[in-house]
Protein backbone atom coordinates (compact mmCIF):
# COMPACT_ATOMS: atom_id res chain seq x y z
CA UNK A 1 0.00 0.00 0.00
CA UNK A 2 1.26 3.65 -1.09
CA UNK A 3 0.98 6.02 1.87
CA UNK A 4 -1.30 8.99 2.67
CA UNK A 5 -1.68 11.20 -0.70
CA UNK A 6 -3.57 13.72 1.49
CA UNK A 7 -1.22 15.39 5.04
CA UNK A 8 -3.97 15.69 7.67
CA UNK A 9 -4.71 15.97 11.58
CA UNK A 10 -7.93 15.23 12.99
CA UNK A 11 -7.70 14.95 17.03
CA UNK A 12 -9.40 15.38 20.06
CA UNK A 13 -8.64 15.24 23.78
CA UNK A 14 -10.49 15.66 27.08
CA UNK A 15 -9.11 18.58 29.53
CA UNK A 16 -6.37 19.57 27.42
CA UNK A 17 -4.29 19.24 24.12
CA UNK A 18 -0.65 19.73 25.29
CA UNK A 19 1.83 20.89 23.25
CA UNK A 20 5.74 21.73 23.24
CA UNK A 21 7.65 23.99 21.23
CA UNK A 22 10.40 21.27 20.55
CA UNK A 23 9.99 17.79 19.18
CA UNK A 24 9.72 14.76 21.26
CA UNK A 25 12.24 12.15 21.85
CA UNK A 26 10.44 9.33 19.93
CA UNK A 27 8.23 9.40 17.13
CA UNK A 28 4.32 9.45 18.16
CA UNK A 29 3.94 7.71 14.85
CA UNK A 30 5.05 5.95 11.89
CA UNK A 31 5.13 3.40 9.01
CA UNK A 32 8.00 2.27 6.81
CA UNK A 33 7.63 1.28 3.29
CA UNK A 34 7.82 -2.52 1.73
CA UNK A 35 7.56 -1.78 -1.64
CA UNK A 36 11.39 -0.81 -2.07
CA UNK A 37 14.72 -0.37 -0.52
CA UNK A 38 18.15 1.90 -1.85
CA UNK A 39 21.45 0.77 -1.16
CA UNK A 40 23.72 3.72 0.66
CA UNK A 41 25.91 4.72 -2.09
CA UNK A 42 22.95 5.33 -4.61
CA UNK A 43 21.92 8.10 -6.36
CA UNK A 44 18.42 7.56 -4.85
CA UNK A 45 20.71 7.47 -1.50
CA UNK A 46 22.34 11.17 -2.69
CA UNK A 47 19.26 12.84 -3.80
CA UNK A 48 17.02 11.49 -0.61
CA UNK A 49 20.16 13.13 1.76
CA UNK A 50 19.92 16.38 -0.23
CA UNK A 51 16.33 16.21 -0.32
CA UNK A 52 15.72 15.80 3.64
CA UNK A 53 18.48 18.27 4.16
CA UNK A 54 17.27 21.52 2.55
CA UNK A 55 13.49 21.08 4.25
CA UNK A 56 14.15 22.60 7.65
CA UNK A 57 15.95 25.76 6.14
CA UNK A 58 13.68 26.22 2.79
CA UNK A 59 12.08 29.74 1.93
CA UNK A 60 9.19 28.06 0.91
CA UNK A 61 8.63 26.74 4.45
CA UNK A 62 6.07 29.96 4.88
CA UNK A 63 4.05 30.69 7.65
CA UNK A 64 1.69 28.03 6.79
CA UNK A 65 4.19 25.52 8.26
CA UNK A 66 4.00 23.60 4.37
CA UNK A 67 6.82 22.36 1.80
CA UNK A 68 6.13 19.99 -0.81
CA UNK A 69 9.98 19.44 -2.81
CA UNK A 70 10.81 17.05 -5.31
CA UNK A 71 14.71 16.28 -6.61
CA UNK A 72 15.67 14.07 -9.10
CA UNK A 73 15.01 12.51 -12.76
CA UNK A 74 12.81 8.96 -12.94
CA UNK A 75 13.83 6.34 -11.57
CA UNK A 76 15.36 8.56 -8.68
CA UNK A 77 12.96 11.31 -8.54
CA UNK A 78 11.69 11.97 -4.90
CA UNK A 79 8.97 13.83 -3.61
CA UNK A 80 8.53 14.76 0.17
CA UNK A 81 5.96 16.72 2.33
CA UNK A 82 6.83 18.72 5.55
CA UNK A 83 3.67 20.08 7.41
CA UNK A 84 3.26 21.40 10.89
CA UNK A 85 0.86 21.49 13.34
CA UNK A 86 -0.99 25.20 13.29
CA UNK A 87 -0.15 27.99 15.63
CA UNK A 88 3.27 27.39 15.42
CA UNK A 89 6.42 29.86 14.62
CA UNK A 90 8.53 29.34 11.62
CA UNK A 91 11.29 28.58 13.62
CA UNK A 92 10.04 25.70 16.06
CA UNK A 93 8.21 24.20 12.79
CA UNK A 94 11.42 24.12 11.42
CA UNK A 95 13.06 22.76 14.43
CA UNK A 96 10.64 20.40 14.75
CA UNK A 97 10.44 19.41 11.18
CA UNK A 98 14.79 19.04 10.98
CA UNK A 99 14.50 16.41 14.11
CA UNK A 100 11.55 14.35 12.55
CA UNK A 101 13.63 14.05 9.27
CA UNK A 102 16.53 12.45 11.96
CA UNK A 103 13.89 10.44 13.76
CA UNK A 104 12.01 9.11 10.71
CA UNK A 105 15.48 8.25 8.27
CA UNK A 106 16.93 6.23 11.71
CA UNK A 107 13.12 4.71 11.87
CA UNK A 108 13.22 3.55 8.23
CA UNK A 109 16.80 2.89 7.12
CA UNK A 110 17.07 2.56 3.35
CA UNK A 111 13.39 3.07 2.61
CA UNK A 112 12.46 4.62 -0.42
CA UNK A 113 8.59 5.46 1.27
CA UNK A 114 8.20 6.53 4.55
CA UNK A 115 6.14 8.41 6.82
CA UNK A 116 5.84 9.52 10.40
CA UNK A 117 5.81 12.78 12.84
CA UNK A 118 5.99 14.34 16.01
CA UNK A 119 2.62 16.05 17.29
CA UNK A 120 3.62 19.44 16.07
CA UNK A 121 5.12 18.31 12.52
CA UNK A 122 4.57 15.18 10.65
CA UNK A 123 7.16 14.64 6.90
CA UNK A 124 6.32 12.19 4.35
CA UNK A 125 8.65 11.41 1.46
CA UNK A 126 8.17 8.88 -1.67
CA UNK A 127 9.30 7.92 -5.34
CA UNK A 128 6.02 8.53 -6.22
CA UNK A 129 4.05 11.92 -6.53
CA UNK A 130 2.43 11.89 -3.02
CA UNK A 131 1.13 15.54 -3.70
CA UNK A 132 -2.92 16.09 -4.01
CA UNK A 133 -3.67 12.07 -4.71
CA UNK A 134 -6.80 10.58 -3.21
CA UNK A 135 -5.92 7.21 -4.34
CA UNK A 136 -5.12 5.59 -1.04
CA UNK A 137 -4.90 6.29 2.47
CA UNK A 138 -3.86 5.42 5.71
CA UNK A 139 -4.92 6.23 9.24
CA UNK A 140 -2.51 6.37 12.17
CA UNK A 141 -4.90 5.99 15.56
CA UNK A 142 -4.44 6.30 18.80
CA UNK A 143 -7.10 5.65 21.80
CA UNK A 144 -7.11 5.09 25.05
CA UNK A 145 -8.84 2.90 27.20
CA UNK A 146 -10.24 5.83 29.77
CA UNK A 147 -13.98 6.24 29.46
CA UNK A 148 -15.56 9.54 28.96
CA UNK A 149 -18.07 8.21 31.75
CA UNK A 150 -21.62 9.67 29.88
CA UNK A 151 -20.58 7.94 26.79
CA UNK A 152 -23.25 8.84 25.20
CA UNK A 153 -23.26 13.00 25.78
CA UNK A 154 -19.58 12.78 25.14
CA UNK A 155 -20.10 11.00 21.34
CA UNK A 156 -22.75 13.54 20.73
CA UNK A 157 -20.95 16.38 21.40
CA UNK A 158 -17.60 14.83 19.80
CA UNK A 159 -19.46 14.11 16.98
CA UNK A 160 -20.79 17.65 16.22
CA UNK A 161 -17.25 19.04 17.26
CA UNK A 162 -16.05 16.95 14.70
CA UNK A 163 -18.07 17.92 11.83
CA UNK A 164 -17.90 21.79 12.76
CA UNK A 165 -13.90 20.84 12.60
CA UNK A 166 -14.21 19.39 9.27
CA UNK A 167 -16.25 21.87 7.65
CA UNK A 168 -13.66 25.10 9.40
CA UNK A 169 -10.72 23.32 8.45
CA UNK A 170 -11.61 22.42 4.56
CA UNK A 171 -12.73 26.21 3.77
CA UNK A 172 -10.02 28.14 5.96
CA UNK A 173 -7.24 29.10 3.75
CA UNK A 174 -4.90 27.83 5.70
CA UNK A 175 -6.65 24.34 5.70
CA UNK A 176 -6.51 24.50 9.85
CA UNK A 177 -9.37 24.82 12.67
CA UNK A 178 -9.39 24.25 16.19
CA UNK A 179 -12.56 24.11 18.62
CA UNK A 180 -13.72 23.07 21.82
CA UNK A 181 -17.01 21.78 23.45
CA UNK A 182 -17.90 21.82 26.99
CA UNK A 183 -18.62 18.47 28.68
CA UNK A 184 -19.04 19.38 32.36
CA UNK A 185 -18.24 22.17 34.40
CA UNK A 186 -14.69 21.00 34.49
CA UNK A 187 -13.74 19.41 31.69
CA UNK A 188 -14.00 20.30 27.32
CA UNK A 189 -13.36 18.81 24.21
CA UNK A 190 -10.36 20.30 22.78
CA UNK A 191 -10.26 19.10 18.79
CA UNK A 192 -7.76 20.13 16.00
CA UNK A 193 -7.87 19.41 12.39
CA UNK A 194 -6.00 20.26 9.78
CA UNK A 195 -4.91 19.04 6.61
CA UNK A 196 -2.07 20.65 3.87
CA UNK A 197 -2.92 24.26 2.75
CA UNK A 198 -3.39 23.56 -1.00
CA UNK A 199 -5.78 21.01 -1.53
CA UNK A 200 -8.90 21.46 -2.49
CA UNK A 201 -12.01 21.78 -0.29
CA UNK A 202 -13.39 18.77 -1.29
CA UNK A 203 -10.86 16.98 -1.16
CA UNK A 204 -10.00 18.09 2.82
CA UNK A 205 -13.25 17.21 3.73
CA UNK A 206 -13.27 14.01 2.14
CA UNK A 207 -10.16 13.06 3.83
CA UNK A 208 -11.13 14.72 7.66
CA UNK A 209 -14.66 12.65 7.03
CA UNK A 210 -12.61 9.45 6.61
CA UNK A 211 -10.46 10.22 10.08
CA UNK A 212 -14.07 11.54 11.92
CA UNK A 213 -15.31 7.69 10.58
CA UNK A 214 -12.73 5.94 11.70
CA UNK A 215 -12.26 7.99 15.37
CA UNK A 216 -16.17 7.78 16.33
CA UNK A 217 -15.94 3.51 14.91
CA UNK A 218 -13.04 3.10 16.91
CA UNK A 219 -12.28 4.93 19.93
CA UNK A 220 -16.62 5.28 21.15
CA UNK A 221 -16.32 7.16 24.52
CA UNK A 222 -12.60 7.35 24.84
CA UNK A 223 -11.24 10.40 26.20
CA UNK A 224 -8.16 12.00 25.36
CA UNK A 225 -6.08 12.07 28.67
CA UNK A 226 -4.42 9.01 28.07
CA UNK A 227 -1.62 7.71 30.55
CA UNK A 228 0.83 7.15 27.60
CA UNK A 229 0.46 10.67 26.23
CA UNK A 230 0.92 12.31 29.90
CA UNK A 231 4.15 10.07 30.79
CA UNK A 232 5.39 11.58 27.26
CA UNK A 233 4.86 15.28 28.34
CA UNK A 234 6.28 14.54 31.67
CA UNK A 235 9.43 13.24 29.94
CA UNK A 236 9.80 16.12 28.07
CA UNK A 237 9.14 18.68 30.77
CA UNK A 238 11.65 16.78 32.83
CA UNK A 239 14.04 17.68 30.37
CA UNK A 240 14.02 21.69 30.76
CA UNK A 241 12.89 21.37 34.69
CA UNK A 242 13.51 19.54 37.62
CA UNK A 243 10.05 18.12 38.40
CA UNK A 244 8.45 15.11 40.62
CA UNK A 245 5.61 12.98 39.99
CA UNK A 246 3.57 13.42 43.10
CA UNK A 247 0.51 11.63 42.50
CA UNK A 248 -3.16 13.15 42.82
CA UNK A 249 -3.55 16.74 43.57
CA UNK A 250 -4.52 17.51 47.51
CA UNK A 251 -3.14 20.68 48.59
CA UNK A 252 -1.70 23.66 46.44
CA UNK A 253 -1.45 27.51 47.51
CA UNK A 254 -3.38 26.95 50.54
CA UNK A 255 -5.80 24.99 48.80
CA UNK A 256 -7.15 21.66 49.71
CA UNK A 257 -9.04 19.44 47.39
CA UNK A 258 -11.11 15.90 48.34
CA UNK A 259 -12.44 13.91 44.60
CA UNK A 260 -14.23 11.36 43.90
CA UNK A 261 -16.34 10.21 40.85
CA UNK A 262 -19.41 12.03 41.88
CA UNK A 263 -17.61 15.43 42.82
CA UNK A 264 -14.69 17.91 44.10
CA UNK A 265 -14.31 19.69 47.58
CA UNK A 266 -12.06 22.54 47.57
CA UNK A 267 -11.72 24.51 50.91
CA UNK A 268 -9.07 25.90 52.95
CA UNK A 269 -9.23 24.94 56.44
CA UNK A 270 -5.52 24.71 57.24
CA UNK A 271 -5.56 28.55 55.66
CA UNK A 272 -7.85 29.70 57.99
CA UNK A 273 -6.82 27.83 60.67
CA UNK A 274 -3.35 29.48 60.45
CA UNK A 275 -5.13 32.81 60.02
CA UNK A 276 -7.05 32.63 63.41
CA UNK A 277 -4.16 31.63 65.11
CA UNK A 278 -1.76 33.99 63.42
CA UNK A 279 -4.47 36.91 64.25
CA UNK A 280 -4.88 35.97 67.65
CA UNK A 281 -8.54 34.29 67.11
CA UNK A 282 -8.23 30.78 67.28
CA UNK A 283 -10.66 29.06 70.12
CA UNK A 284 -12.74 32.86 69.65
CA UNK A 285 -16.53 32.56 70.52
CA UNK A 286 -18.57 31.45 67.43
CA UNK A 287 -21.20 33.75 65.46
CA UNK A 288 -23.77 33.30 63.03
CA UNK A 289 -22.90 36.12 60.44
CA UNK A 290 -20.03 37.14 58.91
CA UNK A 291 -21.74 40.52 58.99
CA UNK A 292 -24.03 42.41 61.40
CA UNK A 293 -27.55 42.65 59.38
CA UNK A 294 -27.41 46.31 58.25
CA UNK A 295 -23.90 47.12 58.66
CA UNK A 296 -22.96 50.67 57.71
CA UNK A 297 -19.57 51.48 57.61
CA UNK A 298 -17.80 54.96 57.23
CA UNK A 299 -14.75 56.33 56.05
CA UNK A 300 -13.81 58.33 58.97
CA UNK A 301 -16.13 57.11 61.52
CA UNK A 302 -14.13 55.74 64.83
CA UNK A 303 -10.59 56.16 66.22
CA UNK A 304 -7.59 55.06 64.20
CA UNK A 305 -5.86 51.74 64.87
CA UNK A 306 -2.42 51.77 66.20
CA UNK A 307 -1.01 48.69 63.59
CA UNK A 308 -2.97 49.59 60.14
CA UNK A 309 -0.29 47.25 58.31
CA UNK A 310 -1.40 44.51 60.34
CA UNK A 311 -5.11 45.06 59.28
CA UNK A 312 -4.45 45.30 55.86
CA UNK A 313 -2.66 41.98 56.09
CA UNK A 314 -5.50 40.45 57.69
CA UNK A 315 -7.95 42.26 54.53
CA UNK A 316 -5.43 40.67 51.94
CA UNK A 317 -5.39 37.09 53.39
CA UNK A 318 -9.35 37.36 54.09
CA UNK A 319 -9.44 37.99 50.68
CA UNK A 320 -7.49 34.86 49.28
CA UNK A 321 -9.61 32.68 51.48
CA UNK A 322 -12.81 33.61 49.61
CA UNK A 323 -11.46 31.38 46.73
CA UNK A 324 -13.51 28.82 48.50
CA UNK A 325 -15.51 30.90 50.75
CA UNK A 326 -17.96 32.67 48.67
CA UNK A 327 -20.04 33.01 52.16
CA UNK A 328 -17.36 36.06 53.26
CA UNK A 329 -16.95 37.90 50.46
CA UNK A 330 -19.68 40.61 50.78
CA UNK A 331 -17.78 41.17 53.95
CA UNK A 332 -14.91 41.07 53.04
CA UNK A 333 -15.21 43.43 49.88
CA UNK A 334 -16.72 45.97 52.79
CA UNK A 335 -14.19 45.93 54.86
CA UNK A 336 -11.23 46.23 52.22
CA UNK A 337 -12.56 49.91 51.35
CA UNK A 338 -10.81 50.97 54.21
CA UNK A 339 -7.40 49.83 54.05
CA UNK A 340 -5.70 52.75 53.52
CA UNK A 341 -6.88 54.35 56.47
CA UNK A 342 -8.43 51.55 58.87
CA UNK A 343 -10.41 52.53 62.03
CA UNK A 344 -11.34 50.72 65.50
CA UNK A 345 -14.70 50.11 63.86
CA UNK A 346 -13.33 48.36 60.47
CA UNK A 347 -11.08 46.22 62.55
CA UNK A 348 -14.11 45.29 64.33
CA UNK A 349 -16.06 44.28 61.62
CA UNK A 350 -12.73 42.31 60.47
CA UNK A 351 -12.77 40.62 63.87
CA UNK A 352 -16.21 39.43 63.25
CA UNK A 353 -15.81 37.62 59.89
CA UNK A 354 -12.52 35.50 62.04
CA UNK A 355 -15.42 34.66 64.51
CA UNK A 356 -17.68 33.21 62.08
CA UNK A 357 -14.79 31.90 60.67
CA UNK A 358 -14.27 29.40 63.93
CA UNK A 359 -17.28 28.04 63.13
CA UNK A 360 -17.28 26.96 59.94
CA UNK A 361 -13.76 26.59 59.24
CA UNK A 362 -14.70 23.02 57.68
CA UNK A 363 -16.87 25.28 54.86
CA UNK A 364 -15.82 25.13 51.06
CA UNK A 365 -17.27 24.73 47.91
CA UNK A 366 -18.54 21.50 46.44
CA UNK A 367 -18.92 21.17 42.20
CA UNK A 368 -20.48 17.95 40.76
CA UNK A 369 -19.12 16.27 37.78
Amino acid sequence: MDYPRLSLWFLFILNFLVSLSTSQPTLAYYRCSTSGVYTTNSTYAANLKDLLSSIPTSSDLNSDGFLHSSIGQKEDQIYAIGLCRGGQTVTSCRSCLSDLILAITLACPNQKEAIGGYDECRLSFSNHNILNSMEDYFIFRRCNGNSAGNTAQFNDLLGNLLFSLRDRAAAAPRKYAVDEANYTIFQNIYGLAQCIPDVSEPDCRRCLDMARIDMTNNCSGSIGDDSEEIDRVQVNLGVRFHMKKLGELHHFLGLELEQNEEDIFLCQQKYAKDLLIRFGMFGSNVIETPMEVNANLHMDEGEDIKYPTKYRQLIGSLIYLTLTRPDIAQAVGMISRFMQAPKKPHLEAARRILKYLQGTIDFGIMYRR
